[in-house]
């Protein structure tokens, strides 16, 4: 992944956790919020399949971590979700200049969930 900084990356997972109606809650200027595993334990299983997938995408791009195999990818995702990823996909692999403008269009009104 070619993010030019930090606040770049973090602002990638923001627009992810904002795509499912959670970023204002679980994810601030510098990264998760300090209630994010507490929030987690409690909500967590109220979040659709493809809401799981795309919060494990946005942990999974903070920390390096994930196991998400390619082929959940596409049984998982609902099909904006799955645009959203794919798209950053792209994104990822044509650099920093691409990433701005994936999180421009994605940090749209429209596509982030109240």
């Amino acid at each position: 992944m070619q993010f030019k900084d930090t606040a770049q990356r973090t602002l990638v997972c923001k627009t992810l956790f904002d795509i499912i109606g959670l970023g204002d809650a679980l994810w601030g200027q510098a990264g998760p919020q300090e209630n994010l595993e507490k929030w987690l334990r409690a909500y967590g299983g109220s979040l659709s399949s493809s809401q799981t997938a795309l919060f494990d995408v946005a942990l999974g791009i903070w920390n390096d971590y994930g196991q998400m195999p390619f082929c959940e990818l596409l049984k998982r995702f609902e099909e904006e979700h799955l645009k959203a990823v794919g798209s950053l996909m792209i994104a990822l692999a044509a650099g920093p200049e691409s990433i701005d403008k994936w999180i421009t269009v994605w940090s749209e009104p429209a596509y982030a969930t109240a």
